[in-house]
């Protein structure tokens, strides 16, 4: 035995996000002579007790990764030591679905891919690896992609919770939730009628159905980017006075239309300007969706486009005749 005795090391295998990486295999390398292999556990921790003397090789192996560092050479100084690797999936395959509210498949949805997570730069709009179509049933699946891939989906008249979703390593059970359609109602002895413009333009008309009663005013509520989380939705509601009005629907959109009896006190008073956490509203009705399908995943933290708008916005606009 080299001078200097026994000892033992530990440490953990993570991938590009932090998240531990089970069944990694780390063998202990002495010369020529592999001296023992340890396995990491389901939060990528392994533990090498004792029986290491002088001066030995830890190298980390497992199929499809390439770990950083390739490997680390310990000896009794390093006794007790904690000793982490990075890995870094490559050749990896992501599926899963696209509903909507009630879990039904969102067939006709684009889900653009990039091999970089830096899509929100202006620059980077047309730089997509490649993209897939949902079919009939919702699903997708992309195959053979390396390091950090992230998925942008895009359908006219469609927003996605969450908007964009980046991985590092295989998945099949990513999830996104698509949002959309029209929702009017007339509050009070009044009638909407509406007019498409075109895929994705309504005009609405606010009309009283008695004379004893009269228009006041629209409540549109509809969805925008989240400006703390990019992933994210928040709900944006505004007050409209004209009769007629024109929304686009690049996602929900409720409208409500206020009717009041003549020369009585108005109820609707002053601006609406009312934002409500939309993440959190879709959090707590899909809580187990959203956690089952995001175990893996985290969303990127970018910064927003030049000009105010998300690349989302940017993209989705651009990508809306596709």
């Amino acid at each position: 035995m080299p001078p200097g005795g026994e000892y033992g090391v530990s440490g953990v295998v993570r991938d590009l996000k932090g998240a531990g990486i089970k069944d990694v295999v780390l063998d202990f390398v002495q010369g020529e002579e592999i001296l023992g292999t340890v396995t990491t556990d389901e939060t990528g921790r392994w533990s090498k007790s004792g029986g290491l003397a002088g001066v030995v090789k830890i190298v980390p192996r497992a199929e499809n990764w390439k770990f950083e560092p390739g490997s680390l050479t310990v000896s009794i100084e390093d006794a007790g030591a904690v000793l982490n690797f990075v890995g870094t999936c490559y050749g990896y395959s992501i599926s899963g679905t696209v509903v909507d509210r009630e879990g039904d498949p969102v067939p006709g949805v684009q889900l653009l891919y990039f091999e970089d997570s830096m899509v929100y730069a202006m620059d980077s709009i047309a730089d997509y690896a490649g993209r897939i179509t949902t079919g009939p049933d919702g699903e997708w699946k992309i195959d053979s992609v390396n390091e950090i891939v992230t998925i942008v989906p895009v359908k006219t008249t469609y927003r996605f919770l969450p908007q964009v979703q980046e991985f590092v390593r295989a998945s099949d059970g990513a999830k996104f939730i698509g949002l959309s359609g029209l929702t009017t109602h007339a509050d009070g002895e009044g009638k909407i009628t509406k007019e498409d413009l075109d895929e994705s333009r309504v005009k609405l008309t606010a009309e009283a159905t008695d004379d004893a009663y009269s228009f006041v005013a629209w409540l549109v509520t509809t969805v925008a980017d989240n400006p703390d989380d990019p992933a994210g939705l928040i709900y944006v509601e505004e007050e409209l006075e004209d009769e007629s009005i024109i929304v686009t629907l690049d996602g929900p959109v409720k409208a409500i239309a206020y009717f009041q009896i003549v020369d009585a006190e108005p109820y609707i008073v002053g601006t609406f300007d009312v934002i409500h956490s939309f993440p959190m509203a879709l959090e707590e009705e899909f809580a187990d969706e959203l956690a089952a399908s995001s175990k893996l995943v985290t969303a990127p933290k970018f910064d927003a486009a030049v000009g105010g708008d998300s690349f989302l916005q940017e993209y989705a606009g651009g990508m809306s005749g596709l």
